[in-house]
């Protein structure tokens, strides 16, 4: 009984690590989203270097307690191609708005990062197959 209690209690904090691992990595890119656009007030709040290294902390935890598990692969649908346009879409947007000051060829530069997201993407969904 004892040892059955241990395993579990491994067993679930490794599910807790993975998912306060997930949870604070989304967190911190939504952080450096929000610290391109506002960085005074995220600057002010947060030191982005010391959530840097907790991320990376508990992502090595993560991988080094999970095990491989083999992948059924699901095939590529519709859904999946529009997502990675949608994606190559916002990131035209989120460079643009960076790179504004550039004047005409900042639109250059964003198309061509547009299309770099939507074509590696698609790749990426192709890969499989």
């Amino acid at each position: 009984m004892d040892n059955e209690f241990k395993e579990k209690l491994k067993k679930a904090g490794k599910n807790l690590a993975r998912s306060v691992f997930q949870y604070l990595l989304i967190l911190f890119l939504l952080t450096l989203l929000i610290r391109e656009f506002y960085s005074d007030y995220v600057n002010h709040y947060i030191n982005i270097n010391y959530f840097m290294i907790i991320v990376i902390i508990l992502g090595v935890i993560t991988i080094l307690t999970t095990e491989e598990k083999k992948i059924k692969k699901q095939p590529v649908t519709k859904k999946d191609y529009l997502l990675a346009v949608f994606m190559g879409i916002l990131g035209v947007g989120i460079i643009c708005l960076k790179l504004k000051e550039l004047g005409w060829i900042a639109y250059l530069i964003s198309l061509l990062g547009g299309f770099l997201i939507t074509f590696l993407s698609i790749l990426f969904l192709k890969e499989d197959q």
